[in-house]
């Protein structure tokens, strides 16, 4: 599977190796894990709100 990446600077597409995929698909989920928590307050919190 190859993801097509299209940067504004360069008009042609870059296609991405597996080894890119990985990394950024890793680095995604990094961020959500971080993010998971304050996510988790939020919907409590709108809950209680509700």
């Amino acid at each position: 599977m190859a993801l097509t990446i299209r940067n504004p600077k360069v008009v042609t597409p870059r296609v991405l190796d597996e080894q890119e995929i990985e990394q950024i698909r890793r680095r995604a989920q990094e961020q959500v894990r971080a993010e998971e928590p304050t996510l988790i307050l939020r919907q409590m919190r709108a809950r209680l709100a509700g």
